[in-house]
């Protein structure tokens, strides 16, 4: 029988497991929100819409929602707790509409009370839609931490510009339409549940889901 062959040593370097793993690693360096780039696109998106609503008026007509919010805004605002007049003149309130977003115009027309109430929905609105850009940066800046910094910072704050800048954000800024409050919401629910996927889930978290 011939002998077996020799083994041979090998000193070639074995690759530990974690050399095959493809997930880039995270970011180093200064891995904290850009503030002054959300800050900035805040600020660019304030006066755009500040702009856009000093330019137009929004169309309002008798059956419209904007004007079904308009009048519920006015009532929540007055004390009366959203209630319309009825055809029979009695007064009730309204179940045709979610009630979020005139409660949140009726809000904003108390805390701005040394307005008109028409003046006052729209600088509520323009300040509530400005605050889809830095909402917008800091979503893409959270999902994106696998990203060297600098890509990081780029592209979260090239995302803030553009909802700052888009046109059909600016034009909802001043029609008294729910949009302007449902997109800022959105976005602040993905930050929420960004937080409770990394931090794990807590009473308060998921209340506020």
């Amino acid at each position: 029988m011939p002998p077996a062959p020799e083994r041979v040593a090998d000193d070639r370097e074995v690759p530990s497991p974690s050399a095959f793993d493809a997930t880039p690693a995270p970011s180093t360096g200064d891995a904290r929100a850009p503030v002054t780039i959300l800050a900035s696109t805040f600020v660019l998106a304030l006066v755009l819409r500040a702009v856009h609503a000093l330019a137009t008026d929004p169309v309002l007509s008798s059956v419209g929602d904007n004007t079904a919010f308009r009048e519920t805004a006015r009532s929540v605002a007055t004390g009366n707790w959203g209630r319309l007049p009825t055809m029979d003149g009695s007064e009730a309130i309204s179940v045709k509409f979610p009630p979020l977003w005139p409660w949140t115009l009726g809000a904003g027309q108390r805390v701005l009370w040394f307005l008109d109430p028409d003046t006052a929905n729209g600088v509520w609105s323009v300040l509530l839609g400005a605050a889809v850009a830095p909402l917008a940066g800091l979503l893409a800046w959270r999902l994106l931490d696998r990203l060297p910094l600098g890509s990081r910072r780029l592209i979260a704050g090239g995302i803030a510009v553009v909802a700052a800048v888009h046109p059909l954000l600016i034009g909802a800024t001043n029609s008294l339409m729910s949009e302007v409050v449902v997109v800022p919401i959105s976005l602040g629910v993905l930050l929420l549940a960004d937080r409770v996927h990394r931090r794990g889930p807590t009473a308060r978290s998921l209340v506020a889901l």
